[in-house]
């Protein structure tokens, strides 16, 4: 990790307004421990960009990491309708924002919550979607089992042998 701060270090002096890189350091400095930094520039990133939904999901996992649950889903939830860069679709960027703090809730034993998430998802996601499977598994591991059932019988009228869906449905 100290080496990637170097490098992601050196990178900067010759592209000094290259976001992606900058965003990428934080990640390095994360991984090195020196979280006291990268939070700083997150946050600075933060009043630069207003609503830019890499920082706001950056911020989510260190909250989620230092175990502080109600600021993680903040920025999660912001991550959520934050802006995505212009060359990318930002549903499937949304969507995984939304799994991934639905994921945290059910390990964080945030039943109620959790189970908010993962119905916003179940209405969002297209039925034929691959990660409706992922959908089922969660709605089970937050102990609900007549909606993953549901979901994994919905799954299986779309793709009869999907085995992703059987296994789950069994």
């Amino acid at each position: 990790p100290e080496q990637a701060v170097r490098a992601m270090e050196n990178a900067l002096i010759y592209s000094q307004d290259n976001f992606e890189y900058r965003l990428k350091l934080t990640d390095a400095l994360l991984d090195a421990g020196a979280t006291a930094e990268a939070e700083a520039q997150l946050r600075s990133f933060l009043q630069q960009r207003p609503g830019d939904a890499h920082v706001d999901l950056k911020l989510a996992r260190l909250e989620a990491r230092r175990q502080r649950v109600d600021a993680a889903i903040g920025y999660y939830r912001e991550a959520e309708k934050g802006s995505w860069p212009e060359e990318s679709d930002p549903f499937p960027q949304r969507i995984a924002a939304r799994f991934e703090a639905a994921e945290y809730l059910v390990t964080q034993r945030r039943q109620e919550q959790a189970e908010a998430e993962l119905l916003a998802l179940a209405a969002l996601l297209p039925a034929e979607s691959p990660e409706q499977v992922r959908l089922g598994e969660l709605f089970l591991h937050n102990g609900d089992p007549v909606r993953a059932l549901n979901v994994y019988t919905a799954l299986l009228n779309q793709q009869s042998g999907n085995p992703a869906a059987l296994m789950g449905a069994a």
